[in-house]
């Protein structure tokens, strides 16, 4: 898995060492580091005939600073391009993740972790779902009205994106103090944008692209009809009109952590304490025509 190094299954009383527990454990995922034992480099490249292409590489190198101690560095990397049967499908997955570590002394140890992690696929291949309801209070489907447009066709194109992106920034200090007693401070902070729709869209798009948006929403406020209509010569088309829509947040947090164990012979005992604190900065963005006549790529369905 890229990025990670294992996944732990915690159970037990050292289950709320790791935060708030429940009796049957916790799943702990352990994040990927510099290697200080040596350096290595591995590199995969993988396709698929169902079209995907893959290049991946995990590279660690370790050295020495002069009498400045140990530096090491660790690059995790991922790219996936992607396409189906659909028309306009093509996508894309990226992920980088940088790992910087320093010991300037045997009990000191500095860490820096920045990772960013993309996705995206043009924004209607997701929908396009276009449906009429009928006398009867039936969903008819835009491919059974018009038999000639195949179930691979949308409306998508590549400047219209649903993407997903992320980021996260990381700093670390590790004082051990003795044998039995170190302390670990952090300063962190990572956000997320996920874009459902930047361009041409429409109600009936499908998903949550503008469905809600350009659909019931928009008719409430006065909006124009978008999606499968009649226009005014009474031909069947698609009617799209700019529509942007994305959720964002933002997250910063610091915090420390001491770990004292208590050797007492035959009993053994690790006692932690510590405290964190963050702020987390949530906002919607959403825009599309109001009361106004919208720029429209119409599309003959006859």
């Amino acid at each position: 898995m890229q990025g990670v190094a294992r996944v732990e299954i915690v159970k037990g009383p050292a289950a709320p060492l790791y935060g708030l527990a429940y009796p049957g454990g916790i799943m702990n995922t352990i994040t990927k580091q510099v290697d200080f034992t040596h350096s290595f480099g591995d590199i995969r490249l993988s396709a698929q005939s169902y079209g995907e292409y893959r290049a991946a590489v995990d590279a660690n190198y370790v050295g020495n600073v002069g009498d400045g101690g140990k530096f090491g560095v660790r690059v995790n990397a991922a790219r996936a391009n992607t396409e189906d049967d659909r028309k306009n499908s093509g996508g894309v997955v990226r992920y980088t993740q940088l790992n910087l570590a320093w010991m300037p002394t045997p009990q000191t140890e500095i860490k820096f972790l920045g990772e960013n992690g993309y996705r995206a696929k043009p924004a209607l291949v997701t929908g396009n779902f276009f449906t009429r309801s009928g006398t009867n209070g039936a969903e008819t489907p835009l491919q059974i009205a018009h038999p000639t447009i195949p179930w691979t066709w949308n409306t998508a194109d590549k400047h219209n994106v649903r993407d997903d992106d992320t980021f996260k920034y990381r700093g670390t200090v590790t004082q051990t103090i003795s044998e039995d007693f170190s302390v670990t401070a952090y300063v962190e902070t990572n956000g997320h944008k996920q874009s459902d729709t930047n361009g041409f869209d429409a109600a009936g798009g499908g998903g949550s692209n503008a469905s809600w948006d350009m659909g019931w929403a928009a008719s409430a406020l006065g909006a124009l009809n978008t999606g499968w209509i009649k226009n005014e010569a009474g031909q069947d088309v698609i009617r799209e009109a700019y529509h942007t829509r994305s959720w964002n947040n933002t997250v910063h947090a610091y915090g420390a952590t001491a770990v004292y164990k208590l050797d007492l012979g035959e009993t053994k005992n690790t006692i932690t304490a510590g405290g964190n604190a963050w702020a987390e900065h949530f906002y919607s963005i959403r825009n599309h025509p109001q009361r106004v006549e919208p720029i429209h790529r119409p599309a003959d369905l006859q």
